[in-house]
Parts: structure tokens; C-alpha cells; sequence
């Protein structure tokens, strides 16, 4: 992206150029994009990538900045299309990642995996090192 637009403006039949005024979309995309891929230390906007086990065994892997308000809305249906009507969902694998990006890439790699590569991530107990007790709290 630019860094600077040009905004021509037609005064009196001349054209005058002016190359620092942005659009509000492009700054508040611009704003949007920094504010997702910047590390930060607060625990409440950490990246999460995300497995649940659904109650007819299947399992749905996502990503939420999140993850306690995101296990609300698929509990409560307003999650996922896929996980309505699958429930009790039971959160079974957690990984935390400091940018938005970060997540959304893991979380499509893990959807490539088979049933068994998945299994294998949420038996295996390192990924756990890295949750605070409230994320644990919400593993089921």
C-alpha cells in the first residue's frame, strides 16, 4: 500500500495535488493492520489457534483473540456454523501466538492435518506450558 495518496482537487479549472491527505478507510485500515500485528503483553489480546471436540466427535479448529468470549459463542450458537447443533463442545487444544496473522496461518495448517496428526497435538502436554491458569481453567 502507498504510504501516501494522491488527492487531486479541481479548483477553478487547475488541478492542485495534494499528497498527505488519506482517506479515512485507508488510515483506519492502516491503524487496523498495526494495532492486529503488534506483540503485546496483556493476557486479554493475546492470538489464540484453537481445537474443539464437538459432541458427535468431530473436531473444528479455529483462531480468536479471545478465547473465552469465542467458546461462548459457539457454546451459546453463535459461533461457527459448523459447531451449531454439535455440542457439548469441549476445548482440547490451545496455542498462543503473538499476532493475529501468526494464529490464522497455524490455524490453517492444522486444518491440512489428519484426525491423527490433531490427536497427537492435544495428547502431547507441552502446549500447555505456555497458557495462563485462566486459559487452562477452560480446557476441558
Amino acid at each position: 500500500m502507498r504510504e501516501i495518496t494522491e488527492n487531486i482537487k479541481k479548483s477553478a479549472g487547475t488541478e492542485i495535488k495534494d499528497e498527505s491527505v488519506k482517506t479515512e478507510d485507508e488510515q483506519s485500515t492502516e491503524f487496523a493492520i498495526k494495532k492486529s500485528e503488534k506483540p503485546t503483553e496483556n493476557v486479554s489480546a493475546r492470538n489464540y489457534t484453537y481445537i474443539l471436540k464437538c459432541g458427535d466427535g468431530s473436531l473444528y479448529t479455529g483462531w480468536t483473540n479471545d478465547i473465552a468470549a469465542r467458546l461462548e459463542q459457539h457454546r451459546s450458537g453463535k459461533g461457527a456454523k459448523y459447531t451449531r447443533g454439535r455440542g457439548p463442545l469441549e476445548l482440547v487444544y490451545l496455542e498462543v501466538h503473538d499476532t493475529r496473522s501468526e494464529a490464522m496461518s497455524r490455524e490453517a495448517r492444522i486444518k491440512r492435518f489428519t484426525r491423527r496428526e490433531k490427536q497427537k497435538l492435544f495428547d502431547a502436554e507441552e502446549w500447555r506450558a505456555e497458557l495462563t491458569g485462566t486459559e487452562l481453567d477452560l480446557l476441558g
